[in-house]
């Protein structure tokens, strides 16, 4: 009790500094957002959240954030994944995948948007090589399926994936294969009943870390993404830099629905690991 006492206190600036500065801001903006803050014409209550959800471009834009943080990170798992998989066999391509998914990990998003826009855009490097063979390739910045923002998030996420996946394997997994491969499983046996569940809470993890990322990511949509219908947090960062008083409540209260969807998607993930983590421990009675 008194070393739990002791880390709490150890702890307790660093934790009052975060729950002060998030909590105030998150606080400020949901005052702000129900008129009861800021500089606004708009009366206090509900009536910012019936005016941003009201009409085709939330419920256009809500669609279309979804399927880029689903698409993003349902590739960046499965390139992630497969491609620790592939090299956690030897040591030297294990390391050297490690380096080099630790180097792409300090670059931010926005050098990579612009890197990504000019391999893909319309005059970019892919549409000249393509060219010069004779091969015509389709719109892929600004397209209506959002190929250069999801090929983004895909290159930056895929690394990150790859070493939370790679130091996963370095614990009991193997271990758990070898036993699984001395008592007669094949290798695909083994994958599919004892690599990939015990991989499966880490999996998730950083699953929900990166569809929490880039629903809220607004600098790729922005630099890569089409005018109509704009991602959420385009339309909050618009809403929120308008010229009129009631603009800024109403890009606040954007970004506190995208926040709301991540928090829920968060709180999904819980719930099954909890409810998978009991099933686990009734079947070990």
């Amino acid at each position: 009790m008194n070393h739990r006492r002791t880390g709490l206190l150890l702890i307790l600036p660093a934790l009052a500094a975060v729950v002060l500065l998030f909590g105030g801001g998150l606080g400020y903006g949901l005052a702000q957002s129900l008129g009861l803050a800021g500089i606004t014409d708009t009366p206090p209550g509900l009536t910012v959240y019936q005016r941003v959800t009201d009409g085709p471009a939330f419920t256009d834009g809500l669609l279309l954030s979804l399927w880029i943080s689903t698409a993003a990170t349902a590739l960046a798992v499965a390139v992630g994944v497969a491609a620790a998989l592939v090299v956690r066999r030897t040591a030297g391509g294990r390391r050297t995948a490690t380096f080099l998914a630790q180097l792409g990990l300090p670059v931010p998003h926005l050098i990579g948007a612009v890197a990504i826009g000019l391999l893909l855009a319309d005059s970019g490097l892919l549409a000249r090589v393509a060219h010069a063979v004779g091969v015509s390739i389709p719109a892929l910045v600004a397209d209506p399926h959002a190929v250069a923002v999801i090929v983004e998030y895909v290159w930056k996420e895929a690394p990150f994936v790859l070493v939370v996946v790679l130091a996963a394997l370095g614990g009991p997994v193997g271990e758990y294969e070898r036993v699984a491969a001395t008592l007669g499983a094949r290798p695909r046996q083994v994958l599919r009943h004892v690599t990939l569940p015990l991989l499966a809470p880490p999996i998730l993890a950083v699953a929900v870390l990166i569809f929490a990322f880039t629903l809220g990511a607004y600098e790729v949509p922005a630099l890569l993404g089409r005018a109509y219908p704009q991602p959420l947090p385009v339309l909050a960062y618009q809403r929120f830099t308008a010229a009129e008083l009631s603009g800024r409540a109403e890009g606040v209260a954007i970004a506190l629905l995208i926040a709301a969807v991540a928090v829920a998607a968060a709180g999904a993930y819980t719930w099954a690991s909890r409810r998978a983590a009991g099933r686990v421990a009734g079947a070990n009675r």
